[in-house]
Protein backbone atom coordinates (compact mmCIF):
# COMPACT_ATOMS: atom_id res chain seq x y z
CA UNK A 1 0.00 0.00 0.00
CA UNK A 2 2.59 2.49 0.79
CA UNK A 3 4.57 1.53 -2.62
CA UNK A 4 1.16 2.36 -4.47
CA UNK A 5 1.05 6.04 -2.23
CA UNK A 6 4.31 7.13 -3.01
CA UNK A 7 3.88 6.23 -6.51
CA UNK A 8 0.16 8.07 -6.71
CA UNK A 9 2.09 11.14 -5.25
CA UNK A 10 5.24 11.04 -7.60
CA UNK A 11 3.03 11.14 -10.51
CA UNK A 12 1.04 14.36 -9.10
CA UNK A 13 4.51 16.17 -8.20
CA UNK A 14 5.45 15.45 -11.78
CA UNK A 15 2.18 16.97 -13.18
CA UNK A 16 2.11 19.75 -11.37
CA UNK A 17 5.41 20.35 -11.93
CA UNK A 18 5.35 20.30 -15.97
CA UNK A 19 2.74 23.57 -15.44
CA UNK A 20 4.08 26.65 -15.42
CA UNK A 21 3.41 29.03 -12.82
CA UNK A 22 1.61 32.29 -13.34
CA UNK A 23 3.61 34.87 -14.21
CA UNK A 24 5.36 37.90 -11.47
CA UNK A 25 6.83 39.66 -14.02
CA UNK A 26 4.53 43.28 -14.58
CA UNK A 27 3.03 44.04 -17.52
CA UNK A 28 0.39 46.09 -19.50
CA UNK A 29 -3.30 45.54 -20.11
CA UNK A 30 -1.43 46.13 -24.07
CA UNK A 31 0.33 42.96 -23.56
CA UNK A 32 -2.95 40.49 -23.35
CA UNK A 33 -5.88 42.89 -25.18
CA UNK A 34 -5.79 41.27 -28.55
CA UNK A 35 -6.64 38.11 -30.22
CA UNK A 36 -4.82 35.13 -28.91
CA UNK A 37 -4.81 31.46 -31.02
CA UNK A 38 -3.98 28.10 -30.27
CA UNK A 39 -4.62 24.75 -32.42
CA UNK A 40 -5.52 21.44 -31.10
CA UNK A 41 -6.89 18.04 -31.26
CA UNK A 42 -9.45 16.21 -29.17
CA UNK A 43 -11.57 12.88 -29.42
CA UNK A 44 -14.46 13.93 -31.65
CA UNK A 45 -16.03 10.08 -30.87
CA UNK A 46 -14.65 7.07 -29.18
CA UNK A 47 -12.42 5.85 -32.04
CA UNK A 48 -11.87 9.54 -34.31
CA UNK A 49 -10.10 12.74 -33.32
CA UNK A 50 -10.46 16.26 -34.39
CA UNK A 51 -8.47 18.90 -35.19
CA UNK A 52 -9.66 22.55 -34.38
CA UNK A 53 -8.27 25.86 -34.75
CA UNK A 54 -9.40 28.71 -31.81
CA UNK A 55 -9.22 32.22 -31.15
CA UNK A 56 -10.24 34.08 -28.04
CA UNK A 57 -10.36 38.05 -29.01
CA UNK A 58 -9.86 39.97 -25.86
CA UNK A 59 -11.22 43.09 -25.51
CA UNK A 60 -10.39 46.24 -23.52
CA UNK A 61 -14.47 46.14 -22.14
CA UNK A 62 -13.83 43.07 -20.43
CA UNK A 63 -15.47 41.29 -23.03
CA UNK A 64 -14.43 38.46 -25.70
CA UNK A 65 -15.22 36.84 -28.78
CA UNK A 66 -14.36 33.15 -29.48
CA UNK A 67 -14.06 31.28 -32.43
CA UNK A 68 -13.62 27.79 -32.91
CA UNK A 69 -12.84 25.98 -36.61
CA UNK A 70 -12.71 22.39 -36.92
CA UNK A 71 -10.85 20.93 -39.88
CA UNK A 72 -13.05 19.72 -42.40
CA UNK A 73 -16.54 20.95 -40.72
CA UNK A 74 -17.79 24.28 -42.33
CA UNK A 75 -19.95 25.04 -39.30
CA UNK A 76 -17.87 27.94 -37.11
CA UNK A 77 -18.58 27.53 -33.25
CA UNK A 78 -18.51 30.97 -31.93
CA UNK A 79 -19.18 32.29 -28.89
CA UNK A 80 -18.87 35.35 -26.71
CA UNK A 81 -18.52 36.41 -22.82
CA UNK A 82 -16.70 38.47 -20.01
CA UNK A 83 -13.19 37.80 -18.30
CA UNK A 84 -11.85 39.28 -15.18
CA UNK A 85 -7.86 39.59 -15.06
CA UNK A 86 -7.02 39.65 -11.05
CA UNK A 87 -3.41 39.86 -10.87
CA UNK A 88 -2.08 36.92 -13.78
CA UNK A 89 -5.17 34.92 -13.02
CA UNK A 90 -8.16 35.26 -15.77
CA UNK A 91 -11.24 34.07 -15.38
CA UNK A 92 -13.45 33.73 -18.82
CA UNK A 93 -17.53 33.79 -18.69
CA UNK A 94 -18.71 32.09 -21.35
CA UNK A 95 -16.22 29.81 -23.24
CA UNK A 96 -17.27 27.38 -25.15
CA UNK A 97 -15.48 24.02 -23.84
CA UNK A 98 -14.74 20.96 -25.05
CA UNK A 99 -17.43 18.15 -23.19
CA UNK A 100 -18.08 14.91 -23.69
CA UNK A 101 -22.42 13.39 -24.67
CA UNK A 102 -22.37 10.14 -22.90
CA UNK A 103 -25.40 9.41 -24.34
CA UNK A 104 -24.34 10.39 -27.83
CA UNK A 105 -21.34 9.03 -27.04
CA UNK A 106 -19.41 11.89 -29.27
CA UNK A 107 -17.83 15.50 -28.36
CA UNK A 108 -19.73 18.79 -27.72
CA UNK A 109 -18.94 22.41 -27.11
CA UNK A 110 -20.54 24.15 -24.39
CA UNK A 111 -20.41 27.16 -22.35
CA UNK A 112 -18.74 27.30 -19.17
CA UNK A 113 -16.78 29.14 -16.73
CA UNK A 114 -12.69 28.69 -17.52
CA UNK A 115 -10.01 29.95 -15.17
CA UNK A 116 -6.66 30.48 -16.72
CA UNK A 117 -3.64 32.30 -16.11
CA UNK A 118 -0.51 34.15 -17.81
CA UNK A 119 2.75 32.35 -17.74
CA UNK A 120 5.92 34.04 -18.86
CA UNK A 121 7.32 33.71 -22.59
CA UNK A 122 10.62 33.83 -23.77
CA UNK A 123 12.19 34.16 -27.11
CA UNK A 124 9.66 36.19 -28.95
CA UNK A 125 8.51 39.98 -28.44
CA UNK A 126 5.23 38.62 -26.68
CA UNK A 127 6.28 39.46 -22.49
CA UNK A 128 3.48 36.90 -21.45
CA UNK A 129 1.01 34.00 -22.62
CA UNK A 130 -2.22 32.86 -21.67
CA UNK A 131 -1.81 29.44 -20.58
CA UNK A 132 -5.25 27.62 -20.46
CA UNK A 133 -7.31 25.26 -22.37
CA UNK A 134 -11.25 24.67 -23.53
CA UNK A 135 -11.05 21.60 -21.31
CA UNK A 136 -11.18 21.56 -17.53
CA UNK A 137 -8.13 19.60 -16.87
CA UNK A 138 -5.69 21.80 -16.20
CA UNK A 139 -2.93 18.98 -17.70
CA UNK A 140 -4.87 19.86 -20.99
CA UNK A 141 -3.83 23.58 -20.91
CA UNK A 142 -1.45 25.15 -22.78
CA UNK A 143 0.28 28.15 -23.94
CA UNK A 144 -1.09 30.11 -26.67
CA UNK A 145 -0.11 32.93 -29.39
CA UNK A 146 -1.35 36.92 -29.40
CA UNK A 147 -1.34 37.96 -33.21
CA UNK A 148 -0.11 41.09 -33.15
Amino acid sequence: MKTITAAILVVMLLASCSRPRPTTRSFQLADIIGEWTHRDSSPATQSTTQQYSVSVNLRDDGGFDQIIKIDGDPNVRKASGTWILTGSSMSLKGLLTHDWNWESDTATWTKQDADWWLVDWHGSDQRVALFGALHSDPDAFAPWTKNR
